[in-house]
């Protein structure tokens, strides 16, 4: 199903690439790059994290992180390129309090004619992250 937030796009390729956020297997979104509210997420970053569309789409991507990580977070955000590439690991929270341990993709684009980044998450892990080799604390 194709995320009603998502914007349709001009061209003819918008209804593959449509699909193609949709469908993809990976969890995927996108988020104000001003409000941090998330602006459209695909089905596999429901299933993984829990919420239903409507829930998700209430949040902002704060709200999937432990709180003592959000300053990491927000400082990476605002020192990343356009085309950021890969970061973490991250530490993000499932609706039922899970953490799980995460790589981002993630690039700069326009949604809705605001600022946007398109994530793809990479699960590393779930369960005690806390204890897994890639996080240095």
């Amino acid at each position: 199903m194709i995320p009603p937030s998502l914007p349709p796009s001009p061209g003819p390729d918008a209804d593959l690439l449509q699909h193609c956020f949709a469908a993809n297997p990976q969890p995927m979104w996108i988020f104000d790059a001003e409000t941090l509210r998330f602006l459209a997420v695909n089905e596999a970053a429901l299933a993984l994290y829990g919420y239903s569309r409507a829930q998700f789409l209430e949040l902002t991507v704060r709200d999937i992180r432990p709180e003592e990580d959000v300053p990491a977070f927000l400082s990476r955000i605002r020192e990343a390129p356009p085309e950021s590439g890969r970061t973490g690991p991250w530490r993000h929270r499932r609706r039922d309090g899970q953490l799980l341990l995460v790589e981002i993709a993630a690039r700069r684009m326009s949604c809705a004619g605001r600022p946007a980044w398109l994530v793809r998450d990479d699960r590393l892990g779930m369960g005690p992250v806390d204890r897994h080799p890639a996080i240095r604390r």
